[in-house]
């Protein structure tokens, strides 16, 4: 006899084996197909990530750029010791440092002052008149030749820079007014060596006469700065005195100096 396929229960746990194994295989092949997907769809930060780490191995520019600015800065310290050591031992700082401050002047940061009273200044005494001094060209002459005049008075130095400064403008001064007789100039150069003070001012080009003290100033031209400045009226009183630099070449100055040589 020959039996049913459908009632043999062997063949009926042979299929449902089948079904099993299907069922796991589907199940498997699921799984892994999610596994390509989630290593296919990683993060693109953490690649991007890995490129900026390896990257962090090349040399810091900052570290470079640091190094060049201090050599460079170094260079240019060196050359300004350089420089400024060359100007102190050639005697050229002086007129450097005078004309730097001569731009001061410029500016109008410093005036000569002429509004002073008459009756502030000393007066000169006999005694006085007898200080004794000489030219360039060396001539001796006295204060009291001076006697009776509008006396501008200066002392300064070769070395002095802000004498150097302040220079011109007393020549622009002295040119304007070389031709009023009863106005003098009394330049006094304190240089221990006189030939200094020559060298200047033939470098230099002034004209005006500049003078060197053979006797002790008068108590009434004492100062213990330089430059100083003094004027002395007709009467014989120190109406004017400045210590330090001033621009004496102004219209003001000059029309004040006019206005005292015209007092009895």
């Amino acid at each position: 006899m020959t039996s049913n396929s459908k009632d043999d229960p062997e063949n009926s746990d042979h299929d449902n084996n089948d079904r099993d194994n299907n069922d796991r295989d589907k199940n498997s092949r699921i799984h892994n197909e999610s596994d390509m997907n989630n290593r296919g769809n990683r993060d693109p930060d953490n690649n991007d990530r890995g490129k900026y780490s390896r990257g962090n191995n090349k040399p810091d520019k900052n570290v470079s750029t640091k190094k060049s600015g201090t050599r460079r800065a170094i260079y240019e310290w060196v050359g300004i010791i350089v420089v400024a050591g060359t100007l102190y031992l050639t005697g050229l700082h002086v007129e450097v440092i005078g004309t730097l401050q001569r731009v001061l002047l410029w500016t109008g940061i410093f005036n000569a002052k002429v509004n002073v009273e008459m009756t502030d200044g000393p007066l000169l005494a006999d005694s006085d008149y007898n200080f004794t001094f000489t030219t360039s060209d060396g001539e001796t002459l006295r204060l009291a030749d001076y006697r009776g005049d509008v006396v501008f008075v200066n002392v300064w130095a070769s070395w002095c820079p802000p004498c150097v400064a302040e220079m011109p403008t007393i020549e622009k001064l002295h040119n304007s007014l070389q031709d009023r007789e009863n106005i003098r100039f009394l330049m006094l150069c304190v240089d221990e060596d006189p030939d200094l003070a020559v060298r200047f001012m033939e470098r230099r080009g002034f004209s005006m006469p500049y003078h060197f003290p053979v006797t002790q100033m008068p108590n009434a031209l004492q100062g213990s700065v330089l430059p100083t400045t003094w004027v002395i009226s007709r009467q014989g009183q120190v109406v004017y005195k400045r210590e330090g630099i001033a621009d004496y070449g102004t219209r003001g100055f000059r029309n004040w100096m006019i206005g005292l040589s015209e007092q009895d």
